[in-house]
């Protein structure tokens, strides 16, 4: 605990605080710098955030220590880098000790995944905790859903804490951007109509030419021409009484498939940039739909013999959702096209992630004491806090 603020302060009493031999020497309690990365036990050396009173050379007096207490520092150096930290590993045998730990991070703490929080503070804290934050703590960024309609995934967290502590950030605490959901696939074209013809497959009447004759002159209405050939014709549908007459049926073409949905972008996170979801026929971007004749486009049938049309064209497929900045959602991917004389896209568009949090209490009965200071920092905090 802290040495006493006014009175009287021994030699002795210094030396029970910060530790040193029986024959306490004044020269052994200079403040020292911070280190520049990992872990000191200022027991003889003082950090500048609580100990700034204490000279670091020249003289030095007993009312220095006014207020003075050791203390435990885990430093994350400027331009250095720690990912998925847990105090708890950062402090080692610390942890459990009875002594005010702090973590000062100039550089970066970042999680390498989703499944992965930046920075834990462990359970079972022995005495207290504070996080001075001037660099930066992110959360990963959420995954691009998948074509079809897949999802986007979800941001990752920054800071989980199991234990109390107090937060002075200055820097930035970043929750994970959400991943854009995917496209949908296109809709599939229409079927073509179907058509028929007839044609005469044989005859076997005695004056077949005369009454094949007769059958067209009487078809087209000239009654009289058509008698002249042969008084018999006239009135039959089927032209001479022995003929015969075969009806074909045709179908119309196949409706061509639609082209796949589009991937989304990823959310921003650690290491990770946010991006817009990937383009028309670019890699990961939607699909033109398949063209006439094309594997999988439409196909003619037996058009146009006889009234059958081909295929209609499928739709393209769904542009996916861009992914989102850091603590921001993902965007919702977009439905496939409908296809000519077909259907839309049914499968449901792939929706964006959700945003992470940069600070989570997983013991939501817990109070916390925590002072935010935030500078652009998109935040979203889960819990019960003071």
């Amino acid at each position: 605990m802290a040495l006493q603020a006014s009175g009287p302060i021994s030699a002795s009493q210094i030396r029970n605080e910060f530790g040193g031999v029986t024959q306490v020497s004044f020269s052994q309690y200079f403040r020292h710098a911070e280190p520049t990365d990992g872990l000191e036990d200022f027991s003889v050396t003082y950090t500048s955030a609580n100990n700034s009173g204490v000279p670091t050379s020249g003289a030095i007096k007993f009312s220095d220590f006014y207020s003075k207490y050791r203390e435990v520092m885990f430093k994350v150096g400027s331009g250095n880098v720690r990912e998925n930290a847990n105090t708890s590993t950062l402090f080692s045998t610390y942890w459990g000790t009875n002594v005010p730990k702090r973590l000062k991070n100039n550089g970066t703490i970042g999680a390498t995944s989703t499944a992965n929080v930046a920075l834990t503070v462990s359970a079972n804290i022995s005495n207290t905790l504070v996080i001075d934050n001037i660099g930066s703590i992110q959360g990963a960024g959420g995954a691009a859903g998948a074509a079809n309609g897949g999802n986007g995934g979800d941001g990752g967290t920054a800071i989980l804490l199991n234990s109390f502590c107090s937060i002075n950030n200055t820097g930035t605490i970043y929750a994970g951007g959400g991943g854009g959901g995917a496209g949908t696939k296109g809709g599939t074209g229409g079927n073509g109509d179907n058509g028929s013809y007839t044609y005469l497959s044989s005859q076997s009447f005695p004056n077949a030419a005369n009454c094949s004759l007769a059958f067209n002159q009487c078809a087209s209405g000239n009654i009289t021409a058509c008698n002249l050939f042969n008084a018999n014709c006239c009135g039959s549908t089927n032209g001479c009484p022995n003929d015969q007459y075969t009806t074909v049926n045709t179908t119309g073409g196949t409706g061509g498939t639609g082209g796949d949905g589009g991937n989304g972008g990823v959310g921003a996170g650690y290491s990770q940039t946010a991006t817009n979801a990937p383009a028309l026929d670019t890699t990961g971007g939607p699909v033109t739909a398949p063209a006439l004749g094309a594997a999988g486009g439409p196909t003619s049938g037996d058009a146009p013999t006889g009234g059958a049309t081909a295929g209609g064209v499928g739709g393209n497929g769904g542009v996916g959702g861009n992914g989102a900045g850091f603590g921001s959602t993902g965007g919702n991917g977009t439905q496939g096209g409908t296809g000519a004389n077909g259907s839309v896209g049914d499968t449901p568009v792939g929706a964006g992630g959700a945003a992470g949090y940069s600070i989570v209490n997983s013991y939501l009965t817990n109070t916390i004491d925590l002072e935010f200071q935030y500078y652009n920092s998109p935040y979203n905090v889960r819990g019960t806090f003071n």
